[in-house]
């Protein structure tokens, strides 16, 4: 299973690592690196709304640990 991570760095201001609070969890890498896209793209949107400039970084981790 693999668990994303975002990372979230917005200009001026310091980087935040998140992980999903659902705990969300995917059969393959593909699939994590799919829909973390997606749910990055959206996040992305909402900060540039607000007048937010920020660097959005993911990884999906594999294994036991991830959540």
């Amino acid at each position: 299973m693999f668990a994303p991570l975002v990372a979230i760095c917005i200009l001026g201001g310091e980087c935040e690592l998140f992980r999903r609070t659902d705990n969300k969890t995917y059969k393959t890498h593909d699939e994590c690196v799919a829909a973390t896209t997606e749910d990055v793209r959206e996040i992305g949107e909402m900060l540039r709304a607000r007048g937010l400039v920020a660097t959005i970084g993911i990884k999906c981790e594999e294994g036991k640990d991830v959540l």
